[in-house]
């Protein structure tokens, strides 16, 4: 799978869920790649007896996880990849609390879900998912303080394990600023480039748009001073009679009558043509 085409290559071509879209891709992509890495890290440091191995384990699924949810996407079913995003963050972090307590480095996954329900769904989307963690969080919380829940890690593992899982949480949400950063960054490129394409446009148009006004100009000029003639526009109803719709000023030379009333009155016009040549002037 080459990273640049799965986070590049969209099938959405309205704006609003095209740009949700990119930001699936590019949030399943960075996630797979630091879950993956620290999978690696995490299990060298179970076979040096350093890390318990749930932990691994959990790495290990959520990588494979992340990876089932590229191919999803790539398949075209990204809303559904962006449902099972938030849920993989989700699930680890209430485990995190049930086995490392209620400071579990594990917390942090509540704050990256967060922030993918921000990225993808919206600021009202990402209340929802707040309550939802805070209900979750605190409820927790409460059964731990009652004692119905014992955390059991142990001293041996739960200073290197908090340390690399931070560590891996903080790269994390670093990596999600940034990409909010990079899209914020490439919309206004993208806005600000549009903008500068409207103006020249409307500059363009506003040139058009007097030179029409000059022609107008000039052929009304020509046409007010015609010595033996004049220039109309005539429309013929559906009862058989005629409108002029334009006039020129030439007339009032003519016939001694403006064009308006003219326009408002064809019989002005007609009236002073013998009834052999009124056909000619259609």
């Amino acid at each position: 799978m080459n990273p640049l085409t799965f986070i590049r290559k969209l099938n959405e071509t309205d704006p609003e869920m095209a740009r949700r879209e990119y930001i699936t891709r590019n949030l399943l992509f960075f996630s797979f790649s630091i879950t993956f890495s620290f999978s690696l890290i995490t299990f060298i440091l179970y076979l040096l007896g350093k890390m318990p191995f749930d932990t691994l384990l959990i790495l290990v699924i959520l990588s494979i996880l992340l990876f089932g949810a590229m191919l999803l996407t790539k398949a075209g079913f990204w809303r559904a990849a962006g449902i099972i995003l938030p849920l993989l963050m989700y699930i680890p972090a209430v485990n995190a609390n049930y086995i490392g307590g209620i400071d579990a480095p594990g917390n942090f996954m509540y704050a990256i879900l967060i922030m993918f329900v921000a990225f993808i769904y919206g600021p009202r989307k990402m209340w929802i998912a707040l309550a939802i963690c805070l209900a979750t969080y605190l409820g927790l919380a409460w059964v731990i303080s009652i004692g119905y829940i014992k955390p059991f890690r142990t001293a041996e593992v739960v200073f290197v394990n908090r340390v690399v899982l931070i560590v891996g949480f903080l790269v994390s949400i670093s990596v999600m600023i940034w990409l909010l950063a990079r899209s914020y960054e490439s919309e206004i490129r993208v806005r600000i480039q549009a903008e500068g394409q409207l103006n020249r446009k409307n500059e363009e148009l506003g040139l058009l748009n007097e030179a029409l006004r000059e022609n107008e100009l000039r052929i009304k000029s020509i046409s007010d001073n015609l010595p033996l003639g004049m220039i109309y526009q005539i429309m013929k109803k559906v009862d058989g009679t005629r409108q002029f719709t334009y006039v020129s000023d030439s007339v009032k030379r003519l016939h001694g009558a403006t064009p308006e009333e003219v326009m408002a009155d064809a019989n002005l016009i007609y009236g002073n043509v013998y009834e052999d040549d009124i056909a000619l002037l259609m």
